[in-house]
């Protein structure tokens, strides 16, 4: 009963907070709209730059709802932001031995607004959180059991995962090399090894294959990813852009021009050698900008490390308030969940050393990897503070265990005082 109150008092919350301030159907969340009708109109279907992962599953309440209700598609993702919920409850209670440790981390996340705010419009960070999460989860199962059958799941969420936010290929592929360390310190038999490092490969790869079919169909060109080189793209704005353009006087986006030229533009080529040339192009671009203060472009990386982690709004294109006072709250209680954080961190970092579990004591090397891949991943962006979203779980998740030794210490100072 416990599980069915939580449950639906975390859906109706962010149901709640997302109708306290609207948000406009604009930029990026048109491309992912764009998306899932093309999968409805064409089933296979290839955008310039995005790929059909998030499209995929906005679909069906597209084809079922119309494209004018956006309710269905809002109350999935506020059903899978608290999932996202439960799963940081069970991992924690999985890792800290606890479970008030883990209920702590569970209500910060299940009532966190950070979060939150994005169930109400068609962008993938609700998506990518809980498929990080997901990951997460499959693996301490992994460990736990060693079914081969959750790791060949764990192989394809790893790949789809790449489908919903592709500036993760990499760290799906650092945990793929990683899972087959595994396979060859925990599998038994030995002779299932050998199959399983070609098998689990083919099943990360599963989820290109729509990619490369589409991309071929529509484009005639084979990609594993977008035809389009986004990448240099991206670093030539991130070098034109220092940060998202946006104070509690001007509640709405306000991208320079030079940036939103080269977002137009940079699609518009129709053949694999233009498409190489205004790579080419804006890579050059870019390079002249590095070579001509490197000093400034290493200042500016390092605070895009910084600013990815910053929140100094809740919701993505509209602000919830022009009062200063309270975006002054939201940065700073971010940042005193971030420092909460970094205690709990450092506390299960020391406990660790105490547990006869080999999962329980490579769990946190996973969590800091993720953290660091999310910083040094966005250097090359227009480090947007949403960016940081996906390890967000890990951040309530460590909070709530930074909480509980905190509350373990002070109530035993005052046992103490008490007794005296």
């Amino acid at each position: 009963m416990n599980l069915i109150i939580f449950f639906a008092a975390g859906i109706l919350y962010r149901l709640w907070l997302i109708h306290l301030v609207p948000q406009p159907f604009v930029y990026d969340q048109n491309q992912y709209l764009s998306v899932a009708w093309g999968i409805l109109q064409y089933g296979l279907y290839a955008d310039y730059s995005r790929l059909y992962g998030y499209g995929l599953l906005i679909a069906p309440f597209i084809k079922i709802f119309g494209l004018s209700n956006p309710f269905p598609w809002q109350l999935f993702q506020a059903i899978l932001d608290t999932l996202s919920a439960f799963l940081v409850y069970y991992i924690g209670k999985k890792i800290f031995k606890t479970e008030r440790a883990a209920f702590w981390g569970f209500i910060l996340y299940l009532f966190n607004p950070f979060t939150s705010a994005y169930v109400g419009v068609m962008l993938t960070e609700i998506a990518a959180i809980f498929f990080m999460v997901l990951v997460f989860f499959i693996y301490l199962r992994f460990l736990e059991t060693r079914k081969i059958s959750l790791l060949l799941l764990l192989g394809f969420i790893l790949g789809y995962f790449v489908q919903v936010r592709p500036s993760f290929l990499y760290f799906t592929i650092f945990f793929l090399i990683w899972l087959i360390f595994l396979i060859f310190k925990i599998i038994k038999p030995n002779k299932h090894k050998a199959l399983l490092c070609i098998i689990l490969p083919i099943i990360y790869l599963i989820p290109f294959s729509y990619n490369i079919a589409a991309n071929y169909k529509t484009f005639h060109q084979f990609a594993m990813l977008s035809v389009d080189k986004f990448f240099f793209r991206d670093v030539y704005v991130s070098l034109i852009v220092d940060r998202v353009p946006r104070t509690s006087s001007d509640p709405y986006y306000f991208w320079s021009g030079e940036a939103l030229y080269v977002w137009g533009v940079f699609s518009t080529p129709k053949t694999v050698i233009e498409r190489q040339n205004m790579a080419d192009k804006y890579f050059q671009l870019g390079m002249a900008i590095i070579k001509k203060d490197p000093i400034k472009f290493i200042v500016s990386r390092a605070k895009k490390m910084q600013y990815v982690w910053e929140k100094h709004y809740l919701f993505p294109y509209k602000m919830e308030s022009t009062n200063p006072i309270i975006n002054f709250l939201v940065y700073w209680i971010n940042v005193c969940f971030l420092v909460l954080t970094l205690f709990g961190l450092i506390m299960f970092f020391r406990k660790r050393k105490n547990e006869k579990s080999w999962a329980e004591k490579q769990s946190i090397y996973i969590v800091i990897f993720i953290l660091m891949y999310i910083t040094f991943a966005h250097m090359f962006s227009t480090g947007e503070e949403r960016f940081s979203l996906p390890a967000y779980t890990f951040v309530f998740m460590f909070a709530g265990f930074g909480l509980y030794t905190l509350q373990n210490r002070w109530l035993g100072r005052y046992n103490i005082l008490l007794l005296l």
